[in-house]
């Protein structure tokens, strides 16, 4: 449970370093710098692979669970803060939480950058 919660911090961590590096993207464009906006656009591919393999781990040891366990741990992770039965896995649903906000803000602020950048082309016309 213990590295559950870790890994979730570290996704919670790497969503917020995301954003950070998109937001960048964005200053970048409305100064109308190519030259930051290729340096920040190839800084933000590390971060992203480094929540992919997090997301991975923390998929592994979920699956590493019993079914009961592993059903609640899920529910809790996508927002069932109520399924949470012990003060460590209260902690988890406050980090999950925490994680799914800032994860709705990443995806809002991306739909911007992929506007600002593609205009018509952008994948979320």
């Amino acid at each position: 449970m213990e590295e559950i919660l870790v890994l979730t911090r570290r996704i919670g961590n790497l969503i917020n370093e995301i954003m950070d590096i998109t937001t960048q993207i964005g200053e970048a464009i409305d100064r109308r710098d190519e030259v930051s906006l290729r340096l920040v656009i190839a800084m933000r591919s590390e971060p992203i692979e480094r929540f992919s393999i997090a997301d991975r781990a923390l998929r592994e040891h979920l699956d590493g669970l019993d079914e009961e366990d592993s059903l609640r741990i899920r529910a809790i992770l996508n927002g069932e803060e109520e399924r949470a039965i012990n003060p460590m896995e209260k902690i988890l649903a406050a980090q999950a939480a925490m994680n799914i906000r800032a994860h709705a803000k990443l995806v809002e602020l991306d739909k911007i950058i992929s506007r600002k950048l593609a205009q018509e082309k952008s994948i979320y016309q």
